[in-house]
């Protein structure tokens, strides 16, 4: 409990007062997670929600982990809530690993959860990953290349999700559920050699405490140490790019003179905000033509990166539809002169007429009581996603935009429509499952567009 507490101290987790949707799936971890919270805030006002995820992966075994969840709430009056999803089959249709879908599947859930309570930007979302998870984890990055950031593991805070349990390795956990009676139920699939992570939990991790009986000791002084030296080149790639800035580009020279480490990293800064999408490839490319001093790079269908006398800079068809944002609200928009956006306020009762005459509207419908901060109508942006309606996991707004072979030009005219929280609904794809109107909704905006030529 100790290790709990402290990594709660530590990072800020909670806050009394603090709602907590706990990710519960019955096994070790998380039914300590659990009972730890349950034990040291149930007399504080803090209000506990468990969150339980059936995957449709493990038959009679995965309805025996939900009952045995739903079971321990129900004996100690926490809320229970539940999500089930073929997540087999979802990850066959978006071309994801069963293992990337159903985090993708659980963090949808949770975020659901999160957004529907009475405050949602105090709500935490606790899950249960430990020290042993983010040692697996990096091991995992390292296997398939990686840069320095994939070196630091599992954060102990990301938004509005924390890691209580971070400090503590698998062993800790086990022993804290013997000296505390807590049962827990145990995955098959964790013996399974089908599954990377489970290969390198059972067959590599244990070579490194053969070196060292202190491994964990040794990694978590490791990712401390590069996570200081990470913060300190993100800021200097952010100082560089301010530094070389001249225009629409960043002066060649200026960035030539830069350390390699630094290089990489202001270009792909620079990269970032003129929405393109990076990876190791394409920022070396762009690295090489800065030394070289001259050099040409297509990202896209008539877009290019390119050193021309002396600056780079992104220059190509796109450049026709500069950026644009707009607030969020009742009243049409004209994007460049091409595209109308109109939205309109409808009440619960238009509503149900379109579910019953237009159902083809009801993606463009938005719930407002469910967005987070001020929203806008914007440009798409480099790692914009979107959960479309009605079919429980999300995808990147490029991979939507490819699978409907949207031409480059359309892409840039893509309407977004943004909150606090991310994309709320995206041209005709329609709208966030977080923020669709419901059955329940009152305040409702309905979003149409239509072209102007």
């Amino acid at each position: 409990m100790n290790l709990f507490k402290q990594a709660i101290d530590r990072y800020q987790m909670i806050k009394i007062g603090n709602p907590i949707i706990a990710g519960v799936s019955g096994g070790a971890d998380s039914m300590a997670l659990l009972h730890f919270l349950y034990q040291m805030y149930k007399n504080d006002e803090i209000k506990l929600i468990v969150a339980h995820v059936h995957h449709g992966l493990r038959g009679e075994e995965a309805d025996r982990d939900e009952a045995f969840v739903q079971d321990y709430c129900a004996a100690r009056g926490i809320p229970f809530r539940a999500r089930h999803a073929d997540v087999a089959a979802l990850a066959a249709q978006n071309g994801q690993t069963v293992e990337e879908c159903g985090r993708e599947v659980r963090y949808a859930f949770f975020e659901e959860l999160r957004l529907e309570q009475e405050r949602p930007a105090e709500t935490r979302i606790a899950t249960a990953h430990t020290l042993s998870d983010s040692i697996e984890t990096v091991l995992f990055h390292m296997a398939r290349g990686t840069s320095l950031k994939g070196l630091l593991g599992i954060p102990p805070v990301r938004g509005f999700v924390i890691r209580p349990l971070i400090l503590s390795t698998r062993a800790d956990i086990e022993a804290y559920c013997a000296q505390n009676g807590v049962d827990y139920v145990t995955d098959s699939t964790n013996f399974c050699a089908d599954y990377t992570r489970n290969r390198i939990r059972r067959q590599l991790v244990p070579q490194f405490y053969g070196i060292n009986a202190r491994f964990d000791e040794a990694f978590s002084r490791m990712v401390y140490t590069l996570s200081q030296d990470e913060d300190c080149l993100r800021q200097l790639a952010e100082q560089a790019i301010c530094d070389s800035r001249t225009g629409a580009g960043l002066l060649a020279d200026r960035l030539a003179a830069l350390h390699p480490a630094l290089l990489s990293r202001t270009v792909a800064g620079f990269l970032a905000e003129n929405r393109v999408e990076t990876d190791y490839r394409r920022i070396n490319e762009v690295c090489g033509m800065v030394h070289a001093g001259a050099g040409q790079l297509e990202v896209d269908a008539g877009r290019y990166l390119r050193v021309r006398d002396g600056v780079l800079c992104i220059q190509g068809k796109e450049e026709a539809y500069p950026y644009f944002c707009f607030p969020f609200a009742e009243g049409c928009v004209n994007i460049h002169n091409k595209l109308r956006v109109c939205v309109t306020k409808i009440d619960g009762g238009a509503w149900q007429r379109i579910k019953k005459f237009k159902k083809f509207l009801l993606k463009f419908c938005i719930d407002c009581d469910k967005l987070v901060g001020h929203a806008c109508i914007r440009q798409r942006m480099p790692g914009d996603r979107l959960s479309p309606y009605g079919r429980g996991c999300g995808k990147s707004l490029k991979k939507l935009c490819n699978e409907s072979r949207m031409p480059l030009s359309a892409r840039s005219l893509l309407p977004v429509v943004c909150d606090g929280q991310g994309v709320v609904l995206a041209g005709a794809f329609g709208c966030d499952e977080r923020a669709a109107a419901d059955e329940a909704s009152v305040n409702i905006l309905l979003v149409q567009m239509e072209d102007m030529e």
